[in-house]
């Protein structure tokens, strides 16, 4: 059994020997295989700067080291200089330093023992720096602590990290279920575990909304096929590549280069409308494989073939209240603190386990009671429900038909466990045929789901669609 003392020292002999055959390789423009400076933080940073040019990245590596080298033992660069970079004859090496062979033989091999040891100082302020740059290009956490969500953060990963398809993942949900949480905080496993050699982060969100109820809406321009390209290309590239490619078309190009050549991990966070996704995922496409994309949306993007489907839950009854007291003790909200389980589950009876509306409902006991605050939520009473409703649902309303309208606004006689076809045939009094085409359209819109087994389905609403269908899809007519 490998005792933990060997682990390390097989791990440096490992790197001495990639170290030792990219030297040979250094003419040949070849790449060798299993090659464990290509894990590197080192040369992450170098393939950025050559444009994904593996063999290119390896040499600059390779140089900074031997200049760190250099340093502190000159004449150890000097001697893999010549007899790798200038691809001198051994012998001409040894007679010009007058020693035998066999002991220029003795001195690479304790020049290689010194440039590895060099490339790993080297490597260790590299990983702490790559930490600090790609985590920069994630926005700070709007959580505290994720509560209910190591399951599926566990599923993703597992998803993201195995080698091989599938290359597009989309998250889908109802709006505020933590989809976008989830894939910031699979964003930072995978930095943390120093996994992924690239990011990229992408927001198409053009509408948010605060946990003081409020809505404000984007100044930029719809994520276009184009503004995608711009906004990846100013992410991954350095300046002066940036600048040779002027065009979108050019900037694509570059980015396939990138992307097909070396594994990235990148996020388009709330793709939401059809144009967005009509226009991306063909390009999404010619640049996945081995990059991999999480998409975020709140459609479900069941008729894509090619597409990974990860529909984010609402919250169970445990972590709902579990989060209720979170934002309670961050907020500092006694009467909250103090409540039994059995005076909050009203809220889960209004919201059920939509987090953001979770959320919303603790902070307004700052000013106002309880049941005043779920009173509103029913009626669609004053500005901050309002408002949450618009965020979540109007997009969506605006989309439907007058059938799935009309079905949509039957599903509170539903029983929260659901109802199959014929209860809702009988409800709506829509014929079956049309029913089913029109169940396709509000299950891809997340505002029913779909539940049961292979053989037999049920549909259902999450509590907060109950509670919006009750009051103010009325004033939307």
């Amino acid at each position: 059994m490998q005792s933990p003392a060997s682990a390390p020292n097989q791990m440096f002999d490992q790197l001495q020997k990639s170290t030792h055959e990219v030297l040979k390789s250094w003419h040949s423009h070849t790449v060798p295989e299993n090659n464990l400076l290509e894990q590197l933080h080192l040369f992450r940073t170098a393939l950025q700067q050559t444009g994904g040019e593996v063999r290119r990245a390896l040499d600059a590596v390779l140089r900074q080291a031997l200049t760190a080298l250099e340093a502190k033992f000159a004449q150890d660069a000097m001697l893999l200089r010549r007899a790798f970079l200038e691809n001198e004859m051994k012998h001409k090496i040894a007679t010009d330093l007058h020693i035998a062979d066999a002991t220029l033989y003795r001195w690479q091999n304790e020049a290689l023992t010194r440039l590895t040891a060099v490339l790993l100082e080297l490597e260790e302020a590299a990983s702490t720096s790559d930490h600090v740059r790609l985590t920069q290009r994630l926005k700070p956490p709007t959580y505290q602590h994720l509560i209910g969500v190591e399951p599926h953060l566990d599923a993703l990963y597992t998803v993201v990290v195995t080698p091989g398809s599938p290359w597009l993942i989309a998250l889908e949900g109802m709006g505020g279920i933590g989809k976008t949480s989830l894939a910031d905080a699979l964003m930072r496993r995978m930095i943390d575990n120093n996994f992924m050699r690239e990011i990229g982060w992408i927001t198409a969100q053009r509408e948010f909304f605060n946990l003081g109820g409020a809505l404000s809406h984007s100044e930029l321009p719809a994520l276009s096929m184009a503004t995608f390209v711009d906004l990846l290309t100013d992410q991954l590239m350095t300046d002066s590549q940036r600048e040779e490619a002027v065009t979108p078309e050019q900037r694509l190009r570059l980015l396939q280069q990138l992307l097909k050549s070396t594994s990235h991990l990148i996020v388009v966070d709330n793709l939401e409308t059809v144009a967005d996704l009509q226009e991306l995922l063909p390009v999404l496409r010619t640049l996945a494989d081995p990059t991999k994309f999480v998409l975020t949306s709140r459609q479900n993007l069941y008729t894509e073939a090619d597409i990974y489907h990860f529909p984010v839950p609402e919250l169970s009854e445990g972590d709902a209240l579990a989060l209720i007291r979170q934002e309670a003790t961050q907020r500092n909200l006694e009467q909250i603190l103090a409540a039994s389980d059995e005076a909050l589950r009203p809220i889960l009876a209004t919201v059920g386990g939509n987090p953001l509306a979770l959320r919303l409902v603790v902070g307004q006991t700052h000013t106002h009671g309880l049941n005043t605050i779920l009173a509103d939520l029913t009626a669609a009473r004053g500005g901050k429900a309002e408002n949450l409703y618009h965020f979540i649902y109007r997009r969506a309303w605006e989309h439907l038909g007058e059938t799935e309208r009309k079905v949509l606004l039957a599903m509170p006689l539903v029983a929260e466990e659901g109802g199959d076809l014929a209860y809702l045939q009988a409800t709506s009094q829509i014929p079956p045929e049309n029913l089913g085409i029109a169940l396709d359209h509000l299950v891809a819109l997340n505002l029913v789901d779909s539940i049961g087994g292979l053989h037999e389905r049920r549909y259902s609403i999450h509590n907060l669609t109950r509670t919006f269908l009750h009051e103010q899809v009325i004033r939307w007519h």
